[in-house]
């Protein structure tokens, strides 16, 4: 199977193949895009080892604060445990929507505007309130690696490089 850039995978990807590693292929288009961003439905044994993937990303279950559960996925970052690494997407009849804001495609993480917020919570048809916190795991056996966590709101880093999250 092709790689897929993780801007295309979908809740369908993730229905076939609950977990997507990153693998470097002779054919990626190194010139146009960040080899990083493309991925390969994984075929390996189940628990699945989070530290044998320089990166992977893993179907999850997304508890929202008032008790609706959404699929998503998230990365099982090994080096980093906080909210931010994770790097969640929650997948809704009106599009994902993604725990954290990054310019697109260059990486750089910003303060979200409220227009952007707005959106978010309209694709989730929630307030603030009733979203956040939302707590999530994996749909999948996981080892050596977080399993799960807690969102809190909608992350990026501040001026200073200090993780920051807006509700």
């Amino acid at each position: 199977m092709k790689s897929i850039y993780v801007w295309e995978l979908t809740l369908e990807n993730f229905a076939a193949h609950p977990v997507w590693e990153q693998k470097v292929e002779d054919d990626w288009d190194w010139d146009n895009f960040d080899p990083l961003d493309q991925f390969l439905p994984y075929g390996g044994e189940s628990p699945v080892d989070v530290a044998s993937f320089d990166r992977c990303l893993v179907a999850a279950r997304f508890t929202l604060a008032d008790g609706t559960v959404l699929p998503g996925y998230f990365v099982p970052d090994t080096s980093e445990y906080t909210p931010s690494y994770f790097f969640a997407v929650i997948f809704t009849a009106e599009g994902p929507v993604h725990s954290w804001f990054t310019a697109p495609r260059q990486g750089e993480i910003y303060q979200p505007t409220p227009e952007e917020l707005a959106s978010n919570y309209a694709k989730l048809g929630r307030a603030a309130a009733a979203v956040f916190p939302i707590h999530f795991e994996s749909s999948v056996p996981l080892i050596n690696g977080p399993t799960g966590g807690t969102l809190h709101g909608f992350y990026y880093d501040d001026e200073n490089n200090v993780e920051r999250f807006a509700a």
